[in-house]
């Protein structure tokens, strides 16, 4: 499995790209995971946050998903699944999220409506329906937007 993420450029190597280690002190950030088709529209804010990671899509995306929902190494605070998978997919992929896990994910369909997975309390899951302007102020609020 490949992830790339982009670093910013106080942390990062010279080429932003690869694995680095951080300074004593510095408490490593919490992951955002972000699979998407490249035809999608939506400006991603990558320099407003060093974890946000992303992903392109392809035949094992599902697989590689469901590894990185069941890796307790990875701190991920959520995965956003902008349009590539299908309702069957996303289904799939929340399965095989482990019971410790806490992270949101987030099925976003085509016409910008999503469903929300997020860990309740007691770390049971619950699933939400969000209309397209609720899914554009959660961008919003985590600052993953451009604007």
């Amino acid at each position: 499995m490949t992830i790339c993420a982009m670093w910013d450029s106080v942390t990062a190597p010279a080429d932003g790209y690869g694995s680095f280690e951080l300074p004593a002190g510095i408490a490593a950030p919490r992951l955002t995971l972000v699979t998407r088709h490249r035809r999608s529209l939506r400006d991603w804010n990558v320099s407003a946050t060093r974890s946000l990671t992303f992903l392109d899509v392809n035949a094992n995306a599902v697989e590689v998903l469901a590894d990185v929902v069941a890796d307790e190494s990875l701190d991920v605070a959520r995965i956003i699944i902008d349009g590539c998978l299908t309702t069957r997919d996303f289904l799939d992929v929340l399965t095989s999220v482990p019971h410790s896990n806490a992270a949101d994910i987030l099925w976003i369909d085509d016409d910008g409506s999503a469903y929300l997975s997020a860990g309740g309390r007691g770390g049971d899951r619950l699933l939400y329906r969000l209309k397209a302007h609720d899914v554009d102020f959660y961008l919003a609020v985590h600052g993953l937007l451009v604007g």
